[in-house]
């Protein structure tokens, strides 16, 4: 029998009630307003004689963060509503988190949580009924204002994680990291989404909120594939800006990107223009112009001279791709961007003094003007392949193909692909050009040419061995130091994140100049939550597509089956289809185990600073380490340290397609961009690593705490693909 005091001991730590805010405000443009006529605040009494905690809440331990309600359904409401778009919140707090749930419709917006941290009515944002905390899309504010203003300071170390669907919005936060304890007092909160739509109202009924009892999830959550975000930037090449802005592009522009990429352990994509890096007027061959071909490959045609074949500069951006391979990738935008010559509606029909200066929109396809953009119109296959042919001879003024295979990505001029006549890529497609030069994954706003499909939205397809991943628009063309979230022609979720049905991040080269901390800053991010990755290079963009969209992954408790079987055979085919990666919430914990079976192997494993976990998964005996066709079994635990042996991918950019290690000896298969340190913690003291491609040479290796830390440069920029072994 438990006595009066030890029951009231109990009802307290089962009863505490949250006080809710019910907060309005809007956005215009940066600029958020609350509304303090629309302020009202709803008490809970305190409730005696409970007894003690429900078992079945004992047993709820910590919330998979999935965008689903499923494991809410024994946690009582905080408050409902029959009106608007929020129609609930509940809440509850273990040792470690306290974790929030909204449910309504259209909550993919935006989300924020209001928490008075200290009971406070007369404190912090008191506009807002005292909030001293902000939770707004998986990051962490606290109030710095005078009480009335809209001031916030981020708290950069707090753990916040998000799971964020259409009618579910699921957050957990550690409290500490937020400077309350809610055992001690226990927060007011409110939830807005879409700076429209708040809960609760004045007239809804109001449910009690209790903690929850326990820690942290005793097992690692796999049961999700993250959405992999790229970072592509646009019209990368071009020298001559001072049109639109305050000055030309500089070597210093490039080493901008290359620094962002080296401070997030990512490889960035760029658009590459080759114009202007033409140093021996090849653009202007007979070939390349009328009236031998269809059209020109610039406006100038057959008379077109470099005025910048003399700048050493060319040679200089180019040794920049060549030295920091690991870190940008060099991809295809086009010759000159523009379609010259050969109009079928032009944007510009020339002038008296210049006829030549007509052109339409784009390079590798038509766009219909306006109103009717939403739709594109082949030039022609040989017309196609004339550009790329330019594009490459150009290359070759810098690059042996042996130093630089012809590139794998691009982003078509303009955003505008010939899909083919069903819109599948089945006559005269981009795609059966670009796929023959060996163009494998192309990214850009499908939108433009997507009422070719019927009017319907993909996210993505295969044209004849090309992957065309969508993304949407970022940041302003022109604008210097503006990162996509900040951009007034963003159409990402907001804060300016791409969700689920994009897979790549826009930008435009000036976006980039001068701006290194604040694209860190900005992509640093995108690893905040548990469903998307900031990804380590284009390969890894692709393959997560094809396994979100074509494989099955389901389990708990540590346990996890990963179903292959439907991935479409084009994946494999055409060599779209590589490594797995999966993440999941560490609660200040490691991965000290995991295990897969069905050949596949645990091949590298990293950290972030969200506190999240990364498995990359591969198979020893398939090309590119991809998963054939089955059904494999992934098991991993918990632990104080990692794992025996991993390759430690925090700061790499490189694919590890198999990995595996004895005692004594251990080997590992990759694709290596340029010149980088591969860091591997081994079980054994190693005396010998050698490398067993020619492709990739072994600069120097050295051992120190456990870790063995290699030095290699691949051959080819555009990635070299080898073997590496290591011996006791």
């Amino acid at each position: 029998m438990v006595d009066a005091s030890e029951e009231r001991y109990h009802c307290r730590q089962v009863l505490y009630t949250f006080q809710i805010i019910i907060i309005i405000h809007e956005k215009m443009n940066t600029i958020r307003i609350l509304k303090p006529l629309v302020l009202v605040i709803i008490l809970l009494a305190a409730f005696w004689g409970c007894g003690t905690m429900p078992s079945h809440w004992q047993k709820l331990l910590a919330i998979t963060l999935d965008g689903k309600d499923d494991e809410w359904r024994d946690v009582p409401n905080t408050a409902d509503s029959t009106v608007g778009a929020v129609s609930s919140i509940a809440g509850f707090y273990d040792s470690t988190y306290l974790y929030l749930l909204a449910r309504g419709s259209g909550l993919d917006k935006s989300t924020d949580w209001f928490l008075d941290t200290d009971d406070n009515y007369f404190s912090g944002y008191i506009t807002g009924g005292g909030a001293d905390v902000l939770l707004e899309n998986g990051r962490a504010f606290i109030y710095s204002g005078s009480g009335t203003d809209w001031v916030w300071t981020k708290i950069d170390d707090a753990h916040v994680f998000e799971g964020t669907g259409s009618t579910v919005v699921e957050t957990a936060v550690a409290y500490a990291d937020l400077g309350f304890n809610p055992s001690e007092i226990l927060p007011n909160i409110a939830f807005g989404s879409g700076f429209t739509h708040y809960l609760p109202g004045p007239a809804s009924p109001v449910k009690l909120v209790s903690p929850l009892s326990g820690g942290a999830s005793e097992y690692p959550d796999f049961s999700i594939i993250p959405n992999a975000l790229g970072m592509a930037i646009d019209d990368v090449g071009w020298l001559d800006w001072e049109g639109g802005n305050s000055r030309d592009a500089l070597p210093s522009d490039y080493k901008t990107i290359i620094d962002v990429g080296k401070n997030l352990g990512i490889r960035i994509m760029t658009a590459f223009i080759m114009l202007d890096f033409d140093k021996t007027n090849l653009s202007a061959g007979p070939a390349y112009n009328s009236p031998e071909a269809s059209s020109n490959m610039s406006k100038f045609g057959t008379r077109f001279d470099n005025p910048h074949k003399n700048n050493a500069q060319l040679d200089e951006i180019m040794g920049m791709y060549r030295e920091a391979a690991a870190y940008i990738e060099l991809g295809v935008h086009g010759v000159g961007h523009e379609h010259w010559g050969g109009s079928k509606t032009n944007y510009d029909s020339g002038t008296p003094d210049d006829p030549t200066d007509d052109y339409s929109r784009a390079e590798f396809a038509h766009i219909q003007p306006f109103p009717d953009i939403y739709h594109s119109e082949p030039w022609g296959t040989e017309d196609n392949r004339l550009k790329l042919s330019c594009w490459e001879e150009i290359l070759r003024l810098y690059f042996t193909e042996e130093e630089c295979s012809f590139p794998k990505s691009m982003v078509p001029p303009g955003h505008a692909w010939y899909y083919g006549s069903d819109g599948k890529g089945s006559d005269e497609s981009t795609g059966s050009v670009a796929g023959s030069f060996g163009i494998k994954y192309l990214n850009c706003d499908m939108d433009v040419s997507f009422a070719i499909m019927g009017g319907v939205e993909p996210t993505g397809l295969v044209d004849n061995g090309v992957l065309v991943m969508h993304r949407a628009s970022g940041a302003d063309y022109y604008a210097e130091g503006e990162t996509a979230g900040t951009g007034t022609n963003n159409q990402f979720e907001y804060p300016a994140y791409p969700g689920s049905s994009y897979s790549w991040i826009e930008a435009h080269f000036p976006n980039y100049w001068n701006s290194e901390g604040i694209w860190t800053e900005y992509l640093t991010e995108v690893n905040n939550a548990h469903d998307r990755m900031l990804a380590k290079n284009t390969a890894q963009v692709a393959s997560q597509w094809l396994y979100r969209h074509d494989a099955q992954i389901s389990g708990s408790g540590g346990t996890f089956t990963i179903d292959t079987r439907a991935m479409r055979n084009e994946a494999y085919h055409y060599g779209l289809l590589s490594v797995l990666v999966l993440k999941t919430p560490l609660f200040g914990k490691h991965i000290r185990r995991a295990s897969i079976d069905g050949g596949a192997q645990i091949t590298a494993y990293w950290e972030d600073n969200y506190d999240y976990g990364y498995l990359m998964i591969g198979h020893e005996k398939a090309p590119m380490g991809r998963l054939p066709k089955g059904v494999y079994t992934l098991r991993a635990e918990y632990g104080e340290e990692t794992m025996e042996s991993f390759i430690n991918l925090t700061e790499s950019t490189f694919n590890v397609y198999s990995y595996s290690y004895t005692a004594d000896s251990a080997s590992l298969a990759l694709e290596l961009y340029g010149t980088q340190d591969i860091s591997i913690k081994l079980p054994f003291f190693p005396g010998h690593v050698e490398s067993q491609s020619p492709g990739i040479s072994v600069n120097n290796w050295a051992y120190d705490d456990g870790f063995l830390s290699i030095n290699a440069t691949g051959l080819d920029i555009q990635g070299e693909t080898g073997k590496i072994t290591i011996a006791k």
